[in-house]
């Protein structure tokens, strides 16, 4: 199915005009992951890279559920999902991870300017509708 991003814009041209004043911690983030999923590994990256922060969620090296990255504006998560079911239970729970007045849109690497809005009122059967209903 290809990457996801999972960010506080929607996807736009201009990413630096618009940037907002919501930063993840690098550290927090690694740790809060770590607590949520007991089989994850999680690498804090070199700060010279595009991420900064990159998870790979299920039995390493045997099977991977979901693989994620944190990319250096410190806003944008990149999400490789594998079962549909895992993706969904990421993006909700980094939902309600984050405040609630922080905005969140969900959208696919390839669909351009086709995104959702995650919200805290978002269900998983609108998450699977969007993205994988015919």
């Amino acid at each position: 199915m290809g990457e996801f991003y999972l960010g506080m814009l929607p996807p736009i041209d201009n990413w630096e005009d618009y940037q907002t004043g919501f930063r993840l911690n690098i550290e927090e983030m690694a740790q809060v992951l770590q607590n949520r999923w007991n089989d994850i590994v999680v690498t804090i990256s070199n700060p010279r890279t595009h991420y900064l922060l990159e998870w790979d969620l299920g039995n390493f090296p045997d099977y991977i559920l979901l693989t994620g990255h944190i990319q250096d504006d410190l806003q944008t998560l990149v999400l490789n999902p594998g079962p549909k079911q895992i993706f969904i239970d990421f993006v909700l729970w980094y939902r309600a991870y984050i405040a609630s007045n922080q905005r969140l849109f969900l959208y696919h690497s390839s669909f351009g300017s086709d995104y959702a809005e995650i919200t805290t009122q978002t269900t998983q059967a609108d998450i699977f509708t969007k993205w994988w209903s015919d």
